[in-house]
């Protein structure tokens, strides 16, 4: 199988010797993407730490925010109830 291999490369010009001079551009162009790549990696995991900083934020507004919905309503039906079109924002 290699002669058969290695009899048809050489029919069309090409040195089995020659296959690794490719490799060497290719290895060394990835080498030089590597800074730019980290750098990459470096801002997405600002963005997620900061993220990640946010959410106990994030839980507490949303309770603050039911929290004040909630007294909103016991006071607006306390102080004479609301008409249907507010009741059905309110519950939105």
């Amino acid at each position: 199988m290699r002669m058969i291999l290695g009899n048809t490369l050489k029919e069309i010009g090409f040195e089995v010797s020659e296959a690794g001079h490719g490799q060497e551009a290719n290895l060394a162009q990835r080498r030089a993407a590597v800074p730019a790549v980290a750098q990459i990696v470096e801002e997405a995991v600002a963005e997620w730490e900061t993220w990640l900083a946010a959410r106990p934020v994030e839980s507490l507004i949303k309770s603050l925010y039911q929290a004040a919905t909630s007294a909103s309503r016991r006071a607006a039906e306390h102080w004479g109830g609301l008409d249907e079109a507010a009741r059905f924002d309110t519950e939105q």
